[in-house]
C-alpha cells in the first residue's frame, strides 16, 4: 500500500502471512501505523521492518509497535555513503539460507540502531552495526529494499538482498 496516504488496516494486513515494511517519506501517521502493525503481529503475521521504517524520529514506525518493544533495534538515524558489506554473527541461522554475500551498495542506506535485550543478532554490516536481527515474529532488516536494479547506487543485485528479504518473511522457520 501506500502509507503516506492512507494506513492499512488490520483487515487487510491479515491477508497476508508476512509484511515487509519500508518507508522513503513519513507514515499518514507513523503510531497508526505502528499500531496496526503491532496488531498484526499479536494475531500471528510476520513482519520485516527495513530501512527508513527504522528511523527516529521521522520516517520511523511509532505506537505500540515502538512503545511495547515489538521492534528487534532501536530507532536512530541514518547513514549511508560508505560501502558496506554483509558480516554473519550466524551463519547457519535460516535468515541467512542461501545467503552468501550482500553488499549494500555505494550508498549501503542504513540506520544508526542497536540490538535491544531479547532480540538476536544474525548478522553485522562490515562496520559492526547490525544488518539482521530478530524478535519473535518481527526481523529488522537495515539496509534499503531497493536493489541497483532500481537506482546504480543502491544494494548490489548480483548480491544475495533479495534472497535475505524472502527469508526474512518465514518469521515459522526461526
Amino acid at each position: 500500500g501506500d502509507c503516506p496516504l492512507a494506513t492499512p488496516t488490520l483487515n487487510e494486513l491479515v491477508e497476508y502471512d508476512s509484511v515487509l515494511v519500508y518507508s522513503d517519506t513519513d507514515f499518514a501517521n507513523r503510531d497508526t501505523m505502528g499500531n496496526v502493525l503491532a496488531e498484526y503481529v499479536d494475531n500471528g503475521g510476520c513482519l520485516s521492518v527495513a530501512t527508513f521504517a527504522l528511523s527516529s524520529p521521522s520516517l520511523g514506525l511509532g505506537g505500540r509497535f515502538l512503545t511495547d518493544g515489538y521492534l528487534p533495534v532501536t530507532q536512530g538515524p541514518q547513514d549511508q555513503f560508505t560501502p558496506l558489506t554483509l558480516v554473519p554473527v550466524l551463519p547457519d541461522h535460516p535468515l541467512l539460507e542461501a545467503v552468501t554475500s550482500f553488499n549494500g551498495g555505494t550508498s549501503s542506506y542504513h540506520n544508526i540502531v542497536t540490538v535491544v535485550p531479547g532480540a538476536t543478532l544474525v548478522a553485522n554490516w562490515s562496520n559492526d552495526l547490525p544488518l539482521v536481527v530478530f524478535k519473535d515474529h518481527v526481523v529488522a532488516l537495515n539496509f534499503y529494499p531497493a536493489s541497483s536494479d532500481a537506482r546504480d547506487d543502491f544494494w548490489d543485485a548480483t548480491t544475495d538482498g533479495a534472497r535475505l528479504m524472502a527469508n526474512s518473511l518465514f518469521c515459522n522457520k526461526f
